[in-house]
C-alpha cells in the first residue's frame, strides 16, 4: 500500500486508525534474504595469461550443474587469492572460456589486469598463480589458488530453476593442472631433449612456435632462442614461458617482439625455449 492509499481510509479515532495501520504495515513486511551457498556450482578453472610482467589470471570459468541465465557484468563479485578483482565481461562459454552465443552451464568472467608493484626483485604480481621456493630458487605453481564468487547487492541470476541473490556465493580451491587453463602456450609445440655431456645424460624441456603464415611468406624467418632466469628452471615449460614473460613479448601484435621481424612480406620469428632442470650455471645438478 501506497501513502496515497492509506489517505484514503476515513478514520474516526486515534485507536482504529493505530490497529488498521499496523495490519496494513505487517503486511508489506518482506522477509529478508538468507545468503546460501551456490550448490549448483560442481567446479572453476582459472584462465592464466602471460603479460610482460609475468603471468596473471584474466578469468575464471565456473561449471554449474544446469544452464546459466539473467546475468550482467555487474551481477557478480570475485576474489582470485583473496584478492577483490573487476568484472570485465560475463558471458557463456564452452569449459575453456569461449564465448558462447547460447545459454550454456559455464559462466566465464574476464577480468581486470591485475595491479603490478615493483621492488628491488622486480616486478610482483597481485593474485599470481606462482609462487617462489626460496630453497630452490625457482617459481612454481600455487598449491591452493582459491576462487571466491558472490552475488553482488541488488542482483540476481538463474541456474536452471533455481534462483542465486544478493551475497550468495561459491568458493573453489585450484590446486591441479586440470584447473589451469592457458590458452597463450596451448598453441606451442611442447617436448624434451636428452644429451650426454662429460659422461652425463642431460635433459632440456623445451617449446617451440611457429609465427602464423611463416609457411607461405616465402622468406627465411630468423629463430629466437629464449633463456630463462634463475627462477625458472624446473621440468614444467609453462613455468618457463609464463615466467620468463616469452608469451607476453612475443605475442603477435604491433607492439611486442614479433613486431620487429614482419619486414618485407615476413611473418615474423621462430621462437625456441628451453629450460633446464635446475639453473644454467649449475656444475653439479
Amino acid at each position: 500500500y501506497t501513502k496515497k492509499r492509506l489517505s484514503v481510509f476515513p478514520f474516526a479515532s486515534a485507536g482504529p486508525a493505530v490497529g488498521v495501520l499496523s495490519r496494513l504495515v505487517a503486511c508489506g513486511d518482506k522477509k529478508p534474504h538468507e545468503p546460501v551457498n551456490m550448490d549448483a556450482a560442481e567446479s572453476a578453472s582459472i584462465i592464466v595469461t602471460g603479460y610482460e610482467f609475468g603471468p596473471g589470471v584474466s578469468g575464471v570459468v565456473v561449471e554449474f550443474d544446469d544452464v546459466v541465465k539473467g546475468f550482467t557484468k555487474d551481477t557478480f563479485t570475485v576474489k582470485t587469492a583473496n584478492k577483490t578483482r573487476t568484472v570485465q565481461e560475463a558471458y557463456c562459454s564452452d569449459e575453456k572460456g569461449v564465448k558462447s552465443t547460447d545459454a550454456t552451464k559455464y559462466l566465464t568472467l574476464q577480468l581486470g589486469m591485475p595491479k603490478v608493484t615493483s621492488s628491488m626483485w622486480g616486478a610482483s604480481v597481485e593474485a599470481s598463480p606462482f609462487t617462489y621456493d626460496m630453497t630452490k630458487n625457482v617459481n612454481k605453481w600455487a598449491e591452493e589458488y582459491k576462487i571466491n564468487l558472490a552475488v553482488a547487492e541488488n542482483q540476481s541470476f538463474t541456474v536452471g530453476k533455481v534462483k542465486y541473490q544478493a551475497k550468495d556465493s561459491y568458493s573453489y580451491n585450484v590446486t591441479t593442472s586440470a584447473d589451469r587453463i592457458i590458452p597463450q602456450t596451448a598453441t606451442w609445440n611442447k617436448d624434451s631433449y636428452t644429451y650426454n655431456q662429460d659422461g652425463k645424460d642431460i635433459t632440456l624441456t623445451r617449446a617451440a612456435r611457429k609465427p602464423d603464415g611463416a609457411d607461405d611468406d616465402n622468406q627465411k624467418n630468423p629463430l629466437i632462442i629464449w633463456l630463462h632466469g634463475m627462477g625458472e628452471g624446473g621440468t614444467d615449460i609453462d613455468i618457463d614461458l609464463l615466467g620468463n614473460e616469452v608469451t607476453g613479448l612475443t605475442a603477435d601484435n604491433e607492439t611486442n617482439v614479433q613486431h620487429y621481424f614482419k619486414s618485407n612480406g615476413s611473418a615474423g620469428a621462430y621462437v625456441l625455449a628451453v629450460q633446464t632442470p635446475t639453473m644454467w650455471m649449475d656444475t653439479t645438478g
